[in-house]
């Protein structure tokens, strides 16, 4: 099932943890969510 960021999220020029989203997932999902927002900011990956 692939990570839905929630929409509600204004646009921000990097990525931002998410204490109330984090809460609702369990352990894998907390590391692919981790893993999500360090791939999408370009300043770590490039």
């Amino acid at each position: 099932m692939p990570m839905q960021i929630p929409s509600s999220h204004p646009a921000t020029p990097f990525p931002a943890w998410d204490d109330a989203f984090a809460s609702t997932l369990d352990e894998p999902g907390l590391l692919l969510y981790r893993a999500n927002l360090l791939g999408s900011d370009l300043r770590i990956t490039n």
